[in-house]
């Protein structure tokens, strides 16, 4: 479906203020960005949240082991019907301590709906790529 530039705008604020969040601890600005339904999987092999509740948790969890996170949404690949939309791109997180300072470049798809008023997420799905998987290689290279 082709979009208005107004509601890829509309789109793309909505990822700004996700990223917002992170950075100003607003738990009560991610509520209002998810669904009550909203659900997703981080990029720990723990974090599968199959609520809203449980996803504000981790968010939480992810902001109390850093002293500062920062997230950048880039390269949105936009498509769906209007009222619901799947979106695909990189982002870009940086967590920073008073021990270290990570910085993780993923990937991630993420679902949407038009309130009428407003987008929310319905689903977000984070994921690092794997380091042993060579391009063009469709598996790891185990055992060779």
């Amino acid at each position: 479906m082709e979009f208005t530039d107004e509601t890829i705008q509309e789109i793309t604020d909505t990822f700004t203020r996700y990223a917002e969040c992170y950075e100003k601890r607003d738990f009560q600005g991610f509520k209002a960005l998810l669904s009550p339904n909203a659900m997703g999987f981080g990029t720990g092999i723990d974090e599968i949240s199959t609520s809203r509740n449980e996803f504000l948790k981790a968010v939480r969890r992810d902001l109390s082991q850093a002293d500062r996170v920062e997230v950048t949404f880039c390269d949105l690949i936009i498509n769906g019907d209007g009222r619901v939309i799947w979106v695909m791109g990189l982002c870009n997180f940086k967590a920073i301590t008073r021990e270290y300072d990570l910085s993780m470049t993923g990937r991630f798809t993420a679902v949407l709906l038009n309130t009428g008023s407003r987008w929310i997420f319905e689903q977000l799905h984070f994921s690092i790529p794997y380091e042993g998987q060579e391009p063009g290689r469709s598996f790891p290279n185990i055992g060779n």
